[in-house]
């Protein structure tokens, strides 16, 4: 009888533990999941945004300026939000080849720059990034 209890016991033991690693597998291709459905969001907000300022561009009224404003904006917090969550990977390799491309169009958009260079204490992780990828703003 005790042997039976000792093998029960084994067992469920054994179950618990393979439990706990198949919630650990579980929650860690959740969070990756989760993790990857934010970074395409952020990509549509940043698409949408520059797709919007391009739209607006064309027009010359006061409206489509404002609205272009507004669109910067929604384009730098989308951007300043990628930069806080890669933060660790801003001076990494795979960073600058990943978003190199995006830092050259932030620091080659005049409005962009400027916006960027009113006040020193905005988008710190945005001129994060630029100083890694060797396009620091005026301001940063």
């Amino acid at each position: 009888m005790e042997t039976a209890a000792f093998v029960v016991s084994i067992v469920s033991v054994v179950i618990a533990g393979l439990g706990l690693i198949v919630s650990i597998v579980v929650n860690y291709k959740s969070a990756k999941l989760s993790n990857e459905a934010q970074a395409l969001e952020l990509r549509k907000l940043i698409v949408d945004a520059n797709n919007s300022i391009l739209e607006l561009g064309k027009s010359n009224d006061r409206l489509a300026k404002a609205r272009i404003a507004a669109n910067i904006e929604k384009l730098l917090n989308a951007y300043e939000v990628i930069c806080y969550v890669q933060r660790k990977k801003i001076m990494g390799e795979e960073f600058r080849i990943m978003h190199g491309n995006e830092m050259k169009q932030i620091t080659d958009n005049e409005v962009i720059r400027k916006r960027l260079d009113i006040d020193s204490k905005a988008y710190p992780y945005i001129k994060e990034a630029l100083k890694s990828c060797g396009r620091a703003s005026k301001s940063a």
